[in-house]
C-alpha cells in the first residue's frame, strides 16, 4: 500500500525579534564613548544605568542593546527625564 505523504504540522506566526544593536551602534545613537557604555554594562547588575545589556555570548565579549531601550533613553532625554 503505498504511503501518504505527511502534511507538515504549521506553526502559529511569531512576531518578528526586536532588532538589537551592537555596543558600538548604541554608543553612537547615544553620543557616548564605546568605553562607558562598557563600563556601564559590566557594573549593570550592581548599578543599572543606561540601556540593559544582553549579553549573548558572554565568554566572547557579545553584548547587545534593545533598540527600543535605546530609543526610550533618548526620548526621556529629549524630555528631560532621564533615569
Amino acid at each position: 500500500m503505498p504511503r501518504t505523504p505527511r502534511t507538515p504540522k504549521v506553526r502559529p506566526a511569531q512576531e518578528a525579534p526586536e532588532p538589537l544593536l551592537t555596543a558600538k551602534e548604541t554608543a553612537e545613537r547615544l553620543g557616548l564613548a564605546l568605553k562607558t557604555l562598557q563600563n556601564w554594562a559590566s557594573t549593570w547588575d550592581v548599578e543599572p544605568r543606561g540601556p540593559k545589556p544582553i549579553r549573548l555570548f558572554p565568554n566572547r565579549g557579545g553584548i547587545r542593546y534593545r533598540q527600543s531601550e535605546v530609543f526610550q533613553m533618548i526620548r526621556d532625554a529629549l524630555d528631560g527625564n532621564s533615569r
